[in-house]
């Protein structure tokens, strides 16, 4: 997500569309509603439920935490599967945005990039002394 925010000063930003600046709002309130939910699935785990140090919690407290837990876990795990979801089409959104020698500059492999590099520079008539 930082790489897609740090791009957006380089794009031609006339061209971005409403969707893309929808889905980058999707992708950090569901960041931050799972990093929510984890924290609150910590505090829950503090819970006594051991029956040390004199504290013995009732059945349905056990049961209660439990299945707040499973609940707790359930929402993280969608949670992160809509922040994948929508950074993926943030970042194919990007890249229909940049101009084609970029895309096609980024997705080559570095061999074949060095390669290229090398093959352009000009080589030096004179031996090394």
């Amino acid at each position: 997500m930082l790489t897609t925010v740090g791009l957006l000063e380089h794009l031609e930003t006339h061209r971005l569309t409403g969707r893309f600046l929808f889905r980058l709002n999707l992708v950090v309130r569901a960041a931050l509603a799972t990093i929510a939910l984890a924290v609150f699935a910590l505090v829950l785990t503090v819970f006594p439920a051991s029956g040390a140090d004199e504290i013995n919690p009732t059945t349905w407290q056990v049961d209660f935490v439990y299945w707040t837990l499973l609940a707790d876990t359930a929402l993280m795990i969608g949670g992160f599967a809509t922040v994948l979801g929508a950074l993926y089409t943030t970042i194919t959104e990007v890249f229909r945005t940049l101009p084609r020698e970029w895309v096609e500059e980024i997705l080559t492999p570095e061999e074949e990039t060095a390669e290229q590099r090398n093959a352009t520079e000009p080589r030096s008539t004179m031996a090394p002394s």
